[in-house]
């Protein structure tokens, strides 16, 4: 019984360290943080009830070469001369890319 007893806290022991172990930090491809689709993206042009346009991120794509992007609908990039894209956040809103 003892023996069963110390088997199945070796075991117990050896879950825990798995679980607890700390996994390195995820980083971003590139010089943007990551964002995921579904996130919350604001315009850089203002709309005429003074908030930024919104739009929402879409499907993760790649180019050509390999690049990661997110696909967006055509109205999205409001901005003629600004092709930064922003991401509202609790902490404020962040850029996560460029519109191409």
């Amino acid at each position: 019984m003892r023996n069963r007893i110390k088997a199945a806290g070796g075991a117990i022991a050896a879950l825990l360290a798995m679980v607890s172990t700390q996994m390195p930090a995820a980083h971003a491809w590139g010089e943007f943080p990551v964002t995921s689709p579904g996130a919350y993206l604001v315009s850089t042009t203002i709309a005429n009830n003074g908030l930024p346009y919104q739009c929402t991120a879409g499907f993760t794509v790649r180019t050509p070469n390999g690049a990661p992007g997110m696909l967006t609908a055509g109205h999205c990039d409001r901005d003629p001369v600004n092709d930064t894209v922003l991401q509202r956040t609790p902490m404020g809103d962040r850029v996560v890319g460029r519109y191409v």
